[in-house]
């Protein structure tokens, strides 16, 4: 009985199996967030290269927090803001028109 090897399957496991092992040894070096966003990244880049800035975003926020914790903290800024912006400029035309003296403030009419 004789086993025939096809030398092209042999060579296309064999780079497969190379591939494997690099994503592992990347998993274990970055953790399995950055693993995803690669992922992510080549497949838009395959599939829709219109959105390579939104997954650089994403790559960015994931490279300088370690976590996807940034989306969080960035809709907890963004809510705040909402709040505190009108408030500080209320209080700087407040504070203008009160150290001025040339006119009163509007609640002082």
């Amino acid at each position: 009985m004789m086993i025939f090897i096809d030398i092209k399957r042999l060579v296309q496991l064999f780079f497969i199996f190379i591939g494997a092992i690099a994503i592992y040894m990347f998993y274990k070096t970055f953790g399995l967030s950055m693993v995803f966003i690669v992922v992510l990244g080549l497949a838009v880049l395959k599939f829709a290269p219109a959105f390579l800035p939104v997954v650089l975003l994403l790559y960015l926020g994931l490279h300088f927090t370690g976590d996807f914790s940034f989306i969080a903290d960035g809709i907890v800024t963004i809510l705040w803001s909402i709040i505190l912006i009108p408030m500080a400029i209320f209080t700087i035309d407040m504070s203008k028109s009160y150290f001025s003296k040339k006119e009163k403030p509007w609640y002082d009419k």
